[in-house]
Order: structure tokens, then C-alpha cells, then sequence
């Protein structure tokens, strides 16, 4: 997932588990970790 810096959803992303793997010049990029189900 890709994000403007300056964007206010990057705390969104960040709020909901997404981990910052990269920051370029202009964009921050994110992953989310799988989630195992729960059986």
C-alpha cells in the first residue's frame, strides 16, 4: 500500500497494523502482516 507523506492516511494505515517497509521521496509504501485464522 502506498501513501503521500503528507497524507493523513498514513496514521490510518499505521492505526490498523500496517508496518512501514519503505519511505521514498515523495510516498511512504506499508504492509500489513497475514493474519492467521483463529479455529
Amino acid at each position: 500500500m502506498g501513501a503521500l507523506k503528507e497524507s493523513d492516511s498514513n496514521r490510518f494505515y499505521v492505526r490498523h497494523g500496517f508496518q512501514l517497509v519503505e519511505s521514498g521521496e515523495f510516498d511512504n509504501y506499508y504492509l500489513r502482516p497475514q493474519r492467521l485464522p483463529i479455529c
